[in-house]
Protein backbone atom coordinates (compact mmCIF):
# COMPACT_ATOMS: atom_id res chain seq x y z
CA UNK A 1 0.00 0.00 0.00
CA UNK A 2 1.23 3.48 -1.09
CA UNK A 3 1.39 6.06 1.32
CA UNK A 4 -0.65 9.26 1.45
CA UNK A 5 2.60 12.65 1.83
CA UNK A 6 2.15 15.70 0.84
CA UNK A 7 5.30 18.05 0.89
CA UNK A 8 5.07 21.60 1.21
CA UNK A 9 8.75 23.40 0.29
CA UNK A 10 8.94 26.63 1.77
CA UNK A 11 11.74 29.54 0.70
CA UNK A 12 12.69 31.32 3.09
CA UNK A 13 15.87 33.15 4.64
CA UNK A 14 17.11 33.04 8.44
CA UNK A 15 15.55 35.88 9.64
CA UNK A 16 11.74 34.71 8.44
CA UNK A 17 12.70 31.24 8.89
CA UNK A 18 11.57 31.52 12.80
CA UNK A 19 8.56 33.71 12.46
CA UNK A 20 7.51 30.93 9.79
CA UNK A 21 8.30 27.98 11.80
CA UNK A 22 6.62 29.41 14.70
CA UNK A 23 3.22 30.19 12.70
CA UNK A 24 3.12 26.71 11.95
CA UNK A 25 3.59 25.51 15.27
CA UNK A 26 1.81 27.94 17.18
CA UNK A 27 -1.68 25.06 17.85
CA UNK A 28 1.26 22.77 19.04
CA UNK A 29 3.11 25.63 21.41
CA UNK A 30 0.02 26.82 23.12
CA UNK A 31 -1.16 24.16 23.96
CA UNK A 32 2.04 22.76 25.75
CA UNK A 33 2.30 26.25 27.17
CA UNK A 34 -0.96 25.61 28.41
CA UNK A 35 -0.22 22.04 29.97
CA UNK A 36 2.72 23.69 31.52
CA UNK A 37 1.33 26.84 32.84
CA UNK A 38 -2.07 24.85 34.03
CA UNK A 39 -3.61 27.56 32.05
CA UNK A 40 -5.62 28.58 28.61
CA UNK A 41 -2.51 30.08 26.90
CA UNK A 42 -3.30 31.78 23.05
CA UNK A 43 -0.31 33.68 22.13
CA UNK A 44 -0.99 36.47 20.13
CA UNK A 45 0.69 37.27 16.65
CA UNK A 46 2.98 39.85 17.86
CA UNK A 47 4.43 38.20 20.78
CA UNK A 48 5.38 36.28 18.27
CA UNK A 49 6.93 37.87 16.12
CA UNK A 50 8.65 39.38 19.07
CA UNK A 51 9.48 35.81 20.10
CA UNK A 52 10.51 34.87 16.52
CA UNK A 53 13.28 37.72 16.15
CA UNK A 54 14.75 36.90 19.73
CA UNK A 55 15.13 33.22 18.40
CA UNK A 56 16.69 35.28 14.91
CA UNK A 57 19.25 37.03 17.20
CA UNK A 58 20.20 34.00 19.32
CA UNK A 59 20.42 32.47 15.95
CA UNK A 60 22.87 35.32 15.05
CA UNK A 61 24.99 34.83 18.51
CA UNK A 62 25.08 31.40 18.73
CA UNK A 63 28.91 31.18 17.66
CA UNK A 64 29.56 33.39 21.47
CA UNK A 65 29.62 32.05 25.30
CA UNK A 66 26.48 32.04 26.75
CA UNK A 67 26.80 35.21 28.85
CA UNK A 68 27.61 37.54 25.78
CA UNK A 69 24.88 36.02 23.77
CA UNK A 70 21.98 36.59 25.85
CA UNK A 71 23.51 39.86 26.92
CA UNK A 72 23.48 40.96 23.00
CA UNK A 73 19.82 38.84 22.41
CA UNK A 74 18.53 41.51 24.89
CA UNK A 75 20.44 44.85 24.72
CA UNK A 76 19.18 47.57 23.94
CA UNK A 77 20.50 47.65 20.59
CA UNK A 78 18.72 44.15 19.52
CA UNK A 79 15.06 45.70 21.70
CA UNK A 80 15.15 48.48 19.72
CA UNK A 81 15.57 46.84 16.28
CA UNK A 82 12.87 44.76 17.11
CA UNK A 83 11.06 47.77 17.94
CA UNK A 84 11.34 49.16 14.44
CA UNK A 85 10.97 46.39 12.38
CA UNK A 86 7.31 45.82 14.57
CA UNK A 87 6.14 49.22 14.81
CA UNK A 88 6.08 48.80 18.64
CA UNK A 89 5.91 51.19 21.41
CA UNK A 90 8.52 49.89 24.30
CA UNK A 91 5.63 49.75 26.59
CA UNK A 92 4.54 47.09 23.83
CA UNK A 93 8.00 45.15 24.11
CA UNK A 94 7.73 44.92 27.98
CA UNK A 95 4.37 43.38 27.75
CA UNK A 96 5.43 40.85 25.28
CA UNK A 97 8.66 40.30 27.05
CA UNK A 98 6.97 40.05 30.64
CA UNK A 99 4.11 37.51 28.92
CA UNK A 100 7.03 35.68 27.86
CA UNK A 101 8.20 34.93 31.13
CA UNK A 102 5.33 34.46 32.56
CA UNK A 103 4.43 31.68 30.05
CA UNK A 104 7.75 30.05 30.46
CA UNK A 105 9.23 31.13 27.39
CA UNK A 106 11.66 33.27 28.62
CA UNK A 107 13.28 32.40 32.06
CA UNK A 108 14.66 35.86 33.17
CA UNK A 109 17.11 37.06 30.02
CA UNK A 110 17.29 34.05 28.18
CA UNK A 111 15.18 32.15 26.11
CA UNK A 112 14.08 28.82 27.24
CA UNK A 113 16.45 26.21 26.10
CA UNK A 114 13.43 24.06 25.11
CA UNK A 115 12.86 26.55 21.92
CA UNK A 116 16.59 27.07 21.14
CA UNK A 117 17.50 25.56 17.94
CA UNK A 118 19.55 26.00 14.65
CA UNK A 119 19.07 25.23 11.62
CA UNK A 120 21.91 24.31 9.44
CA UNK A 121 20.46 25.66 5.95
CA UNK A 122 17.45 23.42 5.77
CA UNK A 123 14.80 22.11 8.69
CA UNK A 124 12.02 19.49 8.00
CA UNK A 125 9.38 19.36 10.59
CA UNK A 126 7.15 16.32 10.34
CA UNK A 127 3.74 15.62 11.19
CA UNK A 128 2.59 12.20 11.10
CA UNK A 129 -1.19 11.43 10.95
CA UNK A 130 -1.86 7.76 12.45
CA UNK A 131 -5.08 7.13 11.69
CA UNK A 132 -6.94 4.19 13.74
CA UNK A 133 -9.58 2.11 12.00
CA UNK A 134 -12.61 3.55 14.13
CA UNK A 135 -15.32 6.10 11.77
Amino acid sequence: MEKNKEVINVDTDYRRFYFEYLSLKKPVIETILSIVNKQHIKLADKLISVFALLLYLTYLYREMDNDEKWQRVFSTESKEMIKKELNIKDGHLNTYLSLMRKYRMLVDKEINQHFVFYPDGEYEMIFKFNISNEK
